[in-house]
């Protein structure tokens, strides 16, 4: 049984047995992002309720791991997904979705950011990092504190200088939600580095994405790294984002504009964040910045500073005694 949440993934979906229950199981190793299954219509959501109707007692399997239970839960999202967007097409089904007779794990919040004094061994990670396009990926992730996803998908004409902005048109929540993040000087020159060094290693795809790869997509699709060789990366960053802007004293009301939360409050709901973005966020963005990158100070070997405050592509550490740098022309 075929199955997508709109726009989003496309999974098989079968009923399989566990013990004495039936559950809900879905081949991941199928799943693609931006398409919408040909098999959702009336036919799937009919089969996907009368599996529910047939067992009233499918539940999830019982991971025992955290991070198998949010998976879990996940998958069970998806199909929620599936049933609602067919049945927007056919209101003749039952109203009843298949997942009110699932049983969810209970997720906890995952604390898994970084704090200011967190940020020094993290940069002495990331420095030495040979893939140098995903280096500068994983820093502009911490600098935005954007989602990992809008980022690997940002496209060259999303990028405004002269305003220093990134233009996000399809972030999570759809187009509705599409905004702009205001670009700090460590940004900036974080940016220019990537643009250079994807010139010199994928000139075709380069001329579109702002990370370019040797992908089917022509972009960076896979931004998961082995934690030994870099602790913190994806989402991890982006908590620590949030970390860092609070300890700086940055006000919540900004922190939710710089990162496209939803604003709470019927009061902050008047704010036209367009107007805020030039000026007033722009110098928040700085200030966080120059919160995580000064930490560079408290690194012996200074050489750090020598990639983070230039535009100038700089090898990893490693190789700095065998190579010299390699310089491309402005």
């Amino acid at each position: 049984m075929s199955g997508a949440a709109a726009g989003c993934v496309v999974g098989v979906w079968r009923i399989e047995a566990e013990g004495n229950k039936k559950v809900l199981a879905v081949d991941g190793r199928q799943w693609k992002e931006g398409q919408t299954s040909a098999g959702i219509g009336e036919g799937s959501a009919r089969n996907l309720w009368r599996a529910r109707a047939h067992h009233a007692g499918v539940a999830q399997p019982a991971p025992t791991c955290a991070r198998s239970q949010r998976i879990a839960n996940g998958a069970m999202r998806s199909l929620r997904a599936v049933y609602n967007h067919a049945r927007k097409a056919n209101t003749d089904l039952p109203a009843a979705n298949p997942t009110l007779a699932v049983d969810w794990n209970q997720e906890e919040r995952r604390n898994t950011g970084m704090g200011a004094v967190d940020i020094v061994g993290w940069l002495e990670e990331l420095r030495v990092f040979e893939n140098l396009i995903r280096r500068e990926f994983h820093l502009l992730l911490l600098l935005s504190g954007s989602r990992p996803t809008a980022l690997k998908r940002a496209r060259i004409d999303h990028i405004d200088f002269r305003s220093r902005l990134l233009h996000i048109p399809r972030p999570k929540g759809g187009e509705d939600r599409a905004f702009d993040i205001p670009l700090s000087r460590a940004m900036i020159r974080c940016i220019i580095r990537t643009i250079r060094i994807g010139r010199m290693l994928y000139p075709d795809q380069a001329t579109v994405w702002l990370f370019p790869a040797d992908s089917e997509t022509g972009h960076i699709e896979e931004h998961k790294e082995d934690r030994a060789d870099l602790s913190k990366w994806g989402n991890d960053l982006r908590q620590s984002y949030r970390t860092i802007a609070q300890s700086t004293r940055i006000s919540k009301l900004d922190i939710h504009l710089l990162m496209n939360h939803a604003v709470p409050g019927v009061n902050e709901g008047y704010i036209t964040r367009d107007k805020l973005l030039s000026d007033h966020l722009r110098q928040q963005q700085d200030r966080i910045s120059a919160a995580i990158l000064e930490q560079t100070a408290k690194i012996e070997n200074n050489l750090a500073l020598r990639w983070l405050n230039s535009i100038k592509i700089v090898l990893p550490i490693a190789q700095l005694h065998t190579q010299a740098p390699i310089k491309l022309a402005a």
